[in-house]
């Protein structure tokens, strides 16, 4: 939001600085990471944690062979996680501070745009779950394809480390 701001004109012209589309997309998710509780300011890194939240109760409903029982929720889990999965950059040009983010999850959305190794992982074993119920198998190949897999696959395999392991956010770089 401070490099919009300033892009925008910042110390020299505030006014016209605040007024920027930009600034005012930056300033209109302000309320998603920062607010007032009782004891003061708060703040967080994410806007929730409806990936991570999701991919576990879809794969507890499964595995407590539930899915028949809640079929509706699996059927609006399966729209929402194919939705949710990165398909491309936001806005702007990451990849000189960061990897290919295409075919992973957030640990919220995907207007996060930050996908992590361990809730990707998670999302697209909810995803293969969710594949196999005769309630979700249509919606699936309608909404993420077969490359949508791939990218999934492709994105884990990026995340791994020389030592042939798995950091639980991002691959090692120190």
């Amino acid at each position: 939001m401070v490099c919009a701001w300033i892009t925008a004109g910042g110390e020299a012209d505030s006014a016209l600085a605040c007024a920027s589309e930009q600034v005012q997309k930056h300033i209109s998710r302000v309320p998603a990471y920062l607010w007032v509780a009782e004891d003061g300011m708060k703040v967080q890194g994410y806007n929730g944690s409806q990936a991570w939240d999701t991919a576990f109760a879809i794969q507890s409903v499964a595995e407590a062979g539930l899915a028949a029982e809640f079929s509706e929720m699996c059927t609006k889990a399966a729209g929402w996680l194919a939705r949710e999965q990165v398909r491309a950059l936001p806005n702007g040009d990451w990849r000189h501070w960061r990897q290919p983010i295409r075919g992973g999850w957030g640990f919220s959305t995907a207007e996060q745009a930050w996908p992590v190794s361990d809730t990707t992982g998670e999302a697209f074993k909810a995803v293969l779950t969710l594949r196999q119920l005769e309630q979700c198998s249509e919606l699936l190949a309608k909404e993420m394809p077969d490359q949508h897999y791939l990218d999934s696959a492709d994105f884990l395999l990026s995340y791994q480390n020389s030592d042939g392991g798995w950091a639980t956010y991002e691959n090692c770089r120190g």
